[in-house]
C-alpha cells in the first residue's frame, strides 16, 4: 500500500476532511484527477458519506467495477439514492457482485439498510437475475420476508 493511501484512509478514519484534503495535495492530486478506488471505498466503509460524495464529485475513481470488489456493493452499506445515482453516472454496475458474490443489495439488507434496499430497486437493480435470486435467497435465510416478498413483486 503506498504512503499516500496510507494517510488517506488514517485521515479518514480520523474523519477529518481537512487532513484528507491536504494528504490529496500534498501526493500531487487534482480536482479532476483519477484517485485511488481505496480511498472512495473507505470513506464508504467509515459511513463518511458526505466526504464520499465530495470526493465524487471533485476526483474521478479506478476500477469502479472491480471483479473482486465493485463500489456499489461497497455503498449499499451505508448509502442512499443520491449516492447510488452518482455512482451509476460515474460508470457503477448496479448489478455487480463481488469476490462472495454478494450484490448491492445483499449488502444493503445485511446491514439492515432498508431505505437502500428500496433505492437500489427504484434505480433498476434487476431482480429477474442471478444477482436478484441471490438477494432473494439471502433476505429468506435472514427472516426478511417482507422483503422476500417485496422482491417477488420486483420479479
Amino acid at each position: 500500500m503506498s504512503e499516500y493511501i496510507k494517510e488517506a484512509l488514517m485521515c479518514i478514519e480520523s474523519n477529518d476532511s481537512e487532513c484528507l484534503k491536504n494528504t490529496i495535495v500534498k501526493y500531487g492530486y487534482r480536482d479532476g484527477s483519477v484517485l485511488p478506488i481505496q480511498v472512495l471505498r473507505h470513506a464508504f466503509e467509515c459511513n463518511e458519506i458526505v466526504l464520499a460524495m465530495d470526493l465524487m464529485e471533485r476526483f474521478k475513481f479506478d476500477h469502479l467495477n472491480d471483479e473482486q470488489d465493485p463500489i456499489i456493493v461497497s455503498a449499499a452499506h451505508h448509502g442512499n439514492k443520491k449516492v447510488f445515482e452518482k455512482l451509476i453516472t460515474l460508470g457503477a454496475n448496479l448489478n455487480a457482485l463481488n469476490h462472495v458474490k454478494n450484490s448491492a443489495v445483499g449488502a444493503a439488507l445485511f446491514s439492515k439498510n432498508y431505505s437502500a434496499v428500496h433505492d437500489l430497486l427504484d434505480l433498476g437493480f434487476q431482480m429477474r437475475s442471478y444477482t436478484g435470486g441471490l438477494a432473494l435467497r439471502q433476505a429468506a435465510w435472514k427472516g426478511e420476508f417482507d422483503f422476500v416478498r417485496l422482491f417477488i413483486v420486483w420479479c
